[in-house]
């Protein structure tokens, strides 16, 4: 590969709430690392709490949420100086030839804008590429949105990836071919000798302060064993972005762990996977093999509940034994006729069978539940909190958090001919369709009925004694009411 003399910087921006390290980061250094091209990176968002006290972060969220903020002028000015002092302290030693912006999700748009316009006074000729889930809201027909198309126009970014990274960034620093760039799924990631590094990064600045996974609070490292989902979910973008379902080999998977077990020291790992037992043949492999090592470590992930019979009572004590520690479940509603709807394949008694197997071997739940999806009626909704009642003997075993139902870009159901029978209208012309949308064969579902039906479960799951995640409902209708409230009485 012809990358003599390429210096490659990567950073994370901002704002993303430091719960865990980067994986982008430390995937694609390792990429580099074996290629043996000089990199570094950098995750911004673990020194924003030593820049911007408690208003001034609460404004950076209004600001890259593109919400009211107290004083934005005063906000960008914050960021491009928090940005600068970086860029000094980072870059300028470094002096990169290429440098790559990971934006985990579309709220870093804004952020990126201001940290290409500073390191560009820094370095007018490096290139910039940007990729992750956030560069593009829609995925869906291989489209980009118009922030792509601005960014690279003005050449204020000179090179965006939609797709996985791996590959395209060596190809970009090798060519420099400047374009919006879609890349087909990788079928085969498997590491390898290409494994993860963090070295540029400080593991002991990431607090695993969003929702526990692990009770010892021990320092945790993301890792991921599959892409793409076994389920095609009405309300989820998983599709857009990995429309098929891969995953490594449980070997390889345990290599990693063992590499950090035996490299930093940590045991903790949370599971970036849509589904950990997506593939029960996968599943079962990771899990004898981290037994078979003799490995002592923890893991958490999401899991679905299976139809009767397809996990065992094997399965589930080989987990135990591997160290699955709590389990995310998207159970999103009481309702089979909901979840039937939404396309979660799972009945009432393969949900509580589940429940109760998980619950009995001490392997915690956590449940991801979703009021107001468009086809909800009051008593779907009730039967959402006739399950919370009904399994309220765990609540010591067992934690909620609600999300409001959003009408996502880039999910099938907005997009999905099989979908055509649903018909979204604006309940408000000058609001969005993604918080404000109608669904008109049920049209007493509006914005105000569902935070109530929000609100209603919310305390409902409180009442009954179950942990919950507080912090997580400021990302919710929520925030929406609090965001237009305030436009209000502006």
């Amino acid at each position: 590969m012809h990358t003599i003399n390429e210096r490659v910087a990567l950073v994370m921006i901002p704002y993303l709430r430091p719960d865990f390290p980067p994986l982008s980061l430390a995937l694609l250094k390792g990429i580099l690392n074996y290629e043996k091209i000089p990199n570094t990176t950098i995750d911004l968002n673990i020194y924003i709490k030593d820049h911007f006290n408690s208003e001034e972060l609460a404004d950076l969220e209004n600001f890259c949420s593109e919400s009211i903020c107290i004083d934005q002028k005063k906000t960008i000015k914050n960021i491009r100086k928090f940005f600068r002092f970086y860029i000094e302290k980072v870059l300028v030693p470094f002096q990169p030839t290429v440098v790559g912006l990971s934006l985990f999700s579309f709220f870093m748009q804004r952020t990126s804008e201001l940290f290409a316009l500073e390191l560009r006074r820094y370095f007018p000729d490096v290139k910039i590429f940007a990729g992750g889930s956030g560069v593009t809201r829609f995925l869906n027909k291989n489209e980009t949105d118009d922030w792509s198309k601005i960014v690279t126009s003005k050449k204020l970014i000179d090179h965006i990836i939609i797709g996985e990274g791996e590959e395209a960034i060596l190809d970009y620093i090798k060519f420099k071919k400047n374009k919006i760039e879609i890349v087909p799924q990788l079928h085969n990631f498997n590491l390898r000798e290409r494994m993860p590094c963090y070295d540029d990064i400080d593991l002991t600045a990431y607090k695993n302060e969003a929702f526990l996974e692990f009770e010892n609070q021990q320092l945790t490292v993301p890792i991921t064993g599959s892409r793409g989902c076994v389920r095609k979910c009405s309300f989820c973008n998983v599709e857009s972005l990995w429309p098929k379902y891969v995953f490594r080999s449980g070997a390889d998977i345990v290599d990693e762990m063992q590499h950090y077990i035996e490299t930093v020291g940590i045991k903790n790992f949370k599971f970036t996977d849509s589904l950990v037992n997506g593939s029960n043949k996968a599943w079962r492999e990771l899990n004898n093999e981290i037994v078979d090592r003799k490995l002592d470590l923890n893991y958490t992930g999401q899991f679905i509940a299976k139809p009767l019979g397809q996990t065992t009572q094997h399965d589930y004590d080989m987990a135990q034994k591997a160290g699955a520690t709590k389990l995310f479940i998207g159970i999103e509603s009481g309702s089979e006729a909901v979840r039937n709807h939404m396309g979660k394949k799972f009945n009432n008694i393969s949900l509580y069978d589940t429940i109760e197997n998980l619950s009995e071997r001490n392997i915690m739940t956590h449940w991801m539940l979703i009021t107001g999806y468009p086809t909800e009626t009051e008593e779907d909704f009730e039967q959402t909190l006739q399950l919370i009642e009904q399994f309220k003997k765990y609540r010591d075993k067992i934690t909620l958090s609600f999300v409001s139902f959003i009408l996502l870009p880039d999910s099938p159901i907005a997009y999905q001919s099989k979908y055509d029978h649903i018909k979204f209208v604006k309940e408000h012309e000058d609001r969005d369709l993604v918080n404000y949308w109608l669904y008109e064969n049920n049209p007493t579902l509006n914005f105000n009925e569902r935070l109530r039906r929000f609100e209603t479960a919310r305390q409902f799951g409180l009442d009954c004694g179950y942990g919950t995640n507080i912090d997580k409902f400021k990302k919710t209708i929520m925030n929406v009411k609090e965001t237009h409230v305030s436009q209000i009485l502006s």
